[in-house]
């Protein structure tokens, strides 16, 4: 998946949930799931929580079909997103918007991000520190859902108003705060504020 498509998706759920007055942060999921079932073209999503029988697997989905009767027009799409019943509120938040960003892209070929996204992704994983880097989702360095997990729960637009605020007051931004005003997992929120990757990060999304 290439950049341009990226954020084509992503911009358009996030222009989905600013005309409908988006409140927050912390920026509800409901109106999330709504955009995403317009975009995906998914009639509904729900979400259910389970027990993961193999530790590090925090969330996965499943999409399935109304069997079609003879001669019927169209058939009927759902998904079920699954997140482990062991996650914290943050941790919560953003594996179900994780899950539900893959039913953007779920058919589409060439799943491994051979772009910008992907570079950025793996520049993130190196500036953590080594003992930390367990924590982040299986596959980061290939799926673009977290990154769009992540654009969509603490958007760009937030992010450079507070780093613009943070340089005016001469101050370092409190990640621990963001990421309890947001409630995403602090350890992105880390990542996402390092300054080359942001300065990186708004040069890509200013890209047409």
């Amino acid at each position: 998946m290439n950049d341009r498509l990226y954020r084509t998706k992503v911009l358009s759920i996030l222009k989905a949930l600013s005309v409908n007055s988006r409140n927050g942060p912390p920026y509800e999921l409901d109106p999330i799931r709504r955009s995403v079932m317009t975009f995906a073209g998914i009639d509904e999503i729900s979400f259910t929580d389970y027990m993961p029988l193999k530790q590090g697997i925090d969330g996965k989905f499943e999409v399935y079909h109304d069997l079609a009767p003879p001669y019927a027009m169209s058939t009927k799409s759902y998904a079920r997103v699954f997140y482990s019943n062991q996650l914290n509120c943050c941790w919560r938040r953003f594996v179900i918007c994780k899950e539900m960003c893959q039913l953007l892209w779920h058919d589409v070929p060439q799943m491994r991000v051979s772009s910008s996204v992907q570079a950025m992704a793996l520049v993130a994983s190196l500036a953590l520190h080594p003992n930390q880097r367990r924590l982040l989702p299986q596959g980061w360095s290939e799926d673009a859902s977290i990154r769009a997990a992540m654009d969509i729960l603490f958007p760009m637009e937030d992010r450079v108003q507070i780093m613009e605020d943070c340089a005016a007051k001469g101050i370092k931004p409190s990640t621990f705060q963001i990421a309890q005003t947001y409630r995403v997992p602090e350890i992105y929120v880390k990542v996402l504020l390092i300054e080359t990757i942001h300065n990186s990060l708004v040069t890509f999304w200013s890209e047409e």
